[in-house]
This record gives structure tokens, sequence and C-alpha cells, in this order.
């Protein structure tokens, strides 16, 4: 009871000290804000009691503190007392599922705002309804459009048409998107009021309305209904991207010639160790980075001036969307990372809608690259492999039988696919010729003293595990050093699958790139990358190493003569709508328990 009556104790204090009356009065570009220096104990629920706003109003007059209060930190505090300004407005005819909270965001204004102007809303609105609304630029055609009650199919009101010239210099967009559900959430342990309200981007103060909560405070295992939204509102200034012709090779994009080009970086560092840090993905970012600078010192010496901003991503959507509204950030000319899948998707999302280059760093689905010319993979797809592998057997083996072994598992048979389709499309009257056959009956194939190819295309270690294993056990049928595997990379790494095995059957695999430790180059790189960090190159950071060297190289300086370290990217564009992927391969085999590359 003591520990409590002082923990209120304190609070009262700290709410004390942290009164409007003595907090300094500044005006910002006309707005009237409270200067509040963080103290011990602040609480961003605690500053909207206090001054009487609310936690949406605190986060655009302070973006930064998404990420929390520190002490001494300066806080501004939109005053109530501020004089209000008149407000023009105009006529509006609501719409099929129109919303207050959408509209509030839509000509931004608060609900009460949008309430006052009219008063007869306050329980809902209704299809057809006339309303006033503050006149906004860009939205005031939009007002009387489809005014027709009896028009059944209504376009989506949150999506504001733009002149078809999308890329035209300094020109201003307002794009808005939007679309809403509610969910129930179960609060986890830790969970605050504050931690969800940043998750789902939902105002503490709404969530407290939908649940009819009279306090912030949570218990584990409470269940609350939350109004998901996907809304985003913004004045996008848009940038010249020079058009591409057609399709194939990748040619170098005209970038306007600068004095000094900007970069950023996206890695999730997780700084903070907030509640999503991995300390291996952390490791991994870094790895990367470590590899970046590397090449940003050699490009330094070909006379690239570069302005490289870094940003910690943090595995968190909020933070790359802040990182996005960031001043100046769309100025940039080319953006790299993030490594994990869903940060990709947004970043790549994000860089589409601002018109910046992108370079996607890690194996990622092909799906990212439709319909976003502005993307490049830098990660050869699974499919491109296989296509690869089928073109080198056709091309390198001409006597040797081929079994094509289907897979079990669902990619596997589309990746089966994949490869016979490509076979049979380049395959000569001289290529051998591919029979098919199952994980159970291919070993019917096997002969003595004739040379044999065996092909499992997949990446799933059950499958590939069973296929080695009937191998072995069939292998008397025929002469083991006559018998060649071919699989994918992913193999390498599945300890299931008895390393003597893949040594024995000359195992191979097609890859993006090859890391050989042992090459002039790459022995000089590793030796001053010692001298920097001491200790040697990971693959992860040869890859922050290549994609910075080459990116930069091509793109401003216009050189395809990048030297790199395991990569040779051959970057080709999937249609003139979609993105560029690298369709390199590698073909390496295993040899005395080492991994070697074929020259093909």
């Amino acid at each position: 009871m003591r520990s409590i009556l002082f923990f209120l104790f304190i609070s009262v204090c700290q709410f004390f000290f942290a009164q409007p009356d003595n907090s300094t009065i500044i005006e910002i570009d006309g707005v009237t804000y409270y200067q509040h220096i963080v103290e011990k104990g602040n609480t961003i629920w605690g500053l909207q009691q206090v001054y009487h706003v609310t936690s949406e109003e605190l986060l655009i007059a302070n973006p930064t503190i998404v990420d929390g209060l520190k002490v001494g930190d300066v806080v501004y505090v939109l005053s109530k007392e501020t004089t209000a300004t008149p407000v023009l407005t105009i006529n509006y005819l609501v719409k099929k599922n129109e919303t207050l909270y959408g509209l509030s965001k839509k000509f931004d204004l608060s609900i009460d705002d949008l309430v006052a102007l009219n008063p007869e809303i306050k329980d809902g609105l209704k299809r057809g309804q006339m309303i006033k609304v503050p006149k906004v630029e860009g939205l005031e055609n939009e007002a009387l459009e489809n005014s027709k009650e009896d028009q059944d199919i209504t376009e989506n009101p949150f999506v504001v048409a733009s002149d078809s010239n999308t890329q035209q210099v300094e020109s201003e967009q307002v794009t808005i998107s939007f679309s809403d559900s509610t969910i129930l959430h179960t609060v986890l342990k830790k969970e605050t009021m504050y931690s969800i309200s940043k998750r789902f981007m939902i105002p503490v103060s709404k969530i407290m309305e939908l649940n009819n909560l009279t306090s912030t405070t949570l218990k584990t295992g409470q269940i609350l209904t939350i109004l998901v939204k996907n809304e985003r509102i913004a004045k996008v200034k848009l940038k010249e991207v020079p058009a591409r012709e057609g399709s194939g090779d990748y040619q170098s994009i005209p970038f306007e010639e600068q004095d000094v080009y900007n970069i950023a970086i996206l890695l999730p560092f997780h700084l903070d160790y907030g509640a999503s840090y991995s300390e291996n993905v952390s490791d991994v970012a870094t790895q990367f980075y470590m590899g970046a600078l590397i090449a940003l010192d050699s490009l330094k010496e070909l006379g690239i001036k570069l302005k490289v901003q870094v940003y910690d991503t943090k595995n968190d959507s909020i933070t790359i969307a802040g990182i996005f509204a960031k001043p100046g950030f769309i100025e940039n000319n080319l953006v790299i990372g993030p490594l994990l899948k869903e940060e990709v998707k947004q970043v790549a999302k994000l860089c589409k809608r601002n018109q910046i280059q992108m370079v996607c760093v890690v194996g990622m689905d092909s799906g990212i690259l439709e319909d976003n010319p502005l993307v490049y993979s830098t990660v050869t797809s699974h499919a491109t492999l296989v296509r690869g592998m089928a073109r080198f057997l056709a091309e390198e083996n001409k006597s040797a039988p081929l079994v094509l072994v289907k897979p079990s598992d669902k990619e596997g048979e589309m990746l089966f696919d994949v490869f016979r389709n490509e076979y049979d499309k380049v395959a000569t009257a001289t290529s051998a010729i591919l029979i098919e056959s199952s994980i159970e009956g291919f070993n019917t194939h096997m002969r003595r003293r004739a040379d044999l190819r065996l092909i499992l295309p997949t990446n799933n270690e059950k499958s590939a595990m069973q296929f080695m294993n009937n191998v072995n056990r069939s292998s008397f049928r025929a002469s083991p050093d006559k018998i060649t595997v071919y699989g994918m990379k992913s193999w390498v790494k599945f300890t299931n699958i008895n390393n003597i095995y893949k040594n024995k059957y000359h195992f191979h695999f097609p890859a993006a790139n090859h890391l050989d430790y042992y090459t002039p180059f790459m022995v000089a790189m590793n030796r001053n990358y010692r001298t920097k960090y001491g200790t040697d190159m990971s693959r992860v950071a040869v890859q922050g190493y290549d994609v910075l060297m080459y990116f930069c190289n091509s793109f401003f300086l216009k050189s395809q003569e990048s030297r790199l370290l395991m990569n040779d990217f051959k970057l080709v564009q999937i249609s003139p709508a979609d993105g560029f992927e690298n369709s390199n391969i590698f073909i390496v085999k295993q040899e005395d328990f080492q991994l070697m590359r074929i020259i093909w």
C-alpha cells in the first residue's frame, strides 16, 4: 500500500511540474505551441491529460516521439488557446461508405472540428447528405462529383485522381488511400495502451472509445476491438524519371548528372533494442553496412561524390513511413535495402510512389518486381536459377541420360515444370533426351558403367533427403563415380543430408553468386577489411560491397566494369511495366568437400 501511495505521489508531482502554466509558449508558422521539456516519468498519455490534446495531435507536431519520450527532449504541444483562423468552406456530398474519421483525414481536420462545422452529423453520416468541409487545394472539384444517389458503383472516395502526367517535374500530387476493418487483439505480456496504439496506428483515445474503457491500464489476455486503418494522406513531390524503352537487358539509367548523388541505406539495426529486436538480424545489418563502407571508400577514389544517409528501419512499418516522411528524403537518387521481407514490400511501394530507384539486396518473391519498374533485384529467383540449370545441361551434356525427378512439394513441382519447359525450348538435336521420373522410381534408370545425371529441383529438405538416401541405396545398380546429382543451393545447409553423399555423387547446383576466398582480389579486399574491422568478410559483408560498388558505378559513372567479389550482375527487365531481375547464373559443384564454380 505504501508503494502505491508513493507512486501516486510521484505521479502527482510529475504532473504538477508539467502544467501548461510552467511551459514556454512559442509560435511556429502562425500556430501557438507549448514548449514542454520532457522530465523523468513523463508519458504520452500524461501529456494528453495535462495539455488536453490527443495523441494524434502530439504525433503530428512531434513525429519523433513515436519512438518514446526521453528526458530533456523538447515536445511541442498545440495550444488550445490559439486564435482560430477563419476557415473557407465548400459544400461536399457524402458518398457511399464514407465516415467521419475518413473525411477528417481527407480534409486534414479533427472529427470535433468537422462536427463543429456540421452539428447535424454528430451521430454519423448518411449517403447523399450535403455538408460543409474546408476548402482544400486539389479537392475542390471533387466536392460535387458522383452526386447521383442511384449510382450503384461508387469510386473509392479516398483516392483522388491525379493528372495523367505523373512524372511532371516539381509538381505535387495528393495521394489518399483508405480501407478499414475491425479486429480483436489479445493483449500480450508487457503491452501497453501506447504500444498498441503505435502498432495499429490508432489514437489511444479511439481504442478507449471503441472498448468503453475509462483507464489506459491493460491486463495480459484482455481482448480489445481495434479499428485497423490502412491510410496515408500526403502531398508528394514528384520527380522526373526518364522513360525506359522496351524490356530486355539492363541499360544504364540516364540519371541527370549531379555534383553529388544522394543515397539512402535502410537496414534493421534495432539500435534501440525495441520489441522486435533480433540479435541475428541486427548483426546481419551491421555486416552489410561494414561491406558497404569499404565500397564507398573505393567509389570515392573513382571520383563519385556521394551523400549517404543510413536509417534504422527497426523492422517497424511506422518507422519506415516516418523515414520517407523526413524532409528531403524523396530527393534521394537511390534507396538500398532493407533486408526483411515485409520491410522490402513496404519500401518498394513507397519508392514507387515517390519515384525513387530501389535496390533489393536479398532474395525476395518475384512479385516485388510486378508493376514497379523502379526495383532492381540483386538475387536471382529460384525459377530463373532452374532455367539457367536447364540451359547449362542442354548445352554441356551431350551423351549422359538426364533423369528429371519430380519433387513432392508444391514449390518443387513448379520448379520441375520450369526446368522441363526450359529444357524442351533450348534443347538441340545433340542434347541428351530428358527422362521424367519420381523420387521412388528414378533408380530403374541406373545402369552400370554409364554416366547418369539426376535432377531434383526442390528447396524442400524432406524431399531432398529422401532422394539422396534413395540414390545411395540404389548406387549398386550403377558406378557411383558416374552419377551426378543436380539440386539447389539450399541443400548446402541441409544438415540431414549426409555431406559424404553430396561429395560422392558430385553434387551440382545453380547459384546467383559464388564466393571464393582465395582469388587474389578477394584476398586483397579481405586483408583491407581485416585491417579496418579486425575480422574477415562474411558473405553478407561481401554482398554489401558488391551492391554499392556495382549500382553506384553503373548508375552514376555509367560504367559496367565494376570489379566485384562474388556477383556478376546481369539485370533483365521482366517487362516494360515491371522491375529488373539479376539473371546471372553460376553453376557450382562440390568436389573434395569444397564448392567450386564451373566456368560455363
